[in-house]
């Protein structure tokens, strides 16, 4: 940018992400650096209430993978619990190997747990 009327080309990502910029350099401190990128992925008002939820906080993005193994874990959930499945014909329904069988019976128990503590729609992020 050469003078202020730059500013006006500016779409709104790259203004929220230059904020974010600018705070990484005013604060130095190097976990601004990626936040900026988030104003090109999220829509404005997105962008904004991720900003005003998190504020201050550390959060930690899963994996691509972890969040397909959680994925599998539920299918697996259904195949059981909803289906009927035996567990072998589940495991395979799922293309979960069987040496893996005794780590998803602990995954399923806790899924289970965390299903019956799980509060849906308690949340307002207006």
């Amino acid at each position: 940018m050469t003078s202020d009327k730059d500013l006006y080309k500016l779409t709104q990502p790259d203004i929220y992400s230059l904020i974010c910029e600018v705070l990484f350099v005013l604060k130095d401190n190097p976990k601004y650096s990626i936040i900026s990128e988030l104003a090109f992925i999220l829509e404005r008002n997105s962008f904004v209430k991720f900003i005003k939820y998190f504020g201050g906080m550390t959060i930690t993005i899963p994996k691509e993978d972890e969040f397909k193994d959680v994925i599998q874990l539920i299918l697996l959930y259904q195949a059981v619990e909803i289906d009927k499945l035996p567990w072998r014909k589940a495991l395979a329904e799922c293309d979960i190997e069987l040496d893996k069988s005794r780590s998803m019976q602990r995954k399923l128990a806790l899924l289970k747990k965390t299903l019956m503590e799980y509060r849906a729609g308690e949340r307002n992020y207006d």
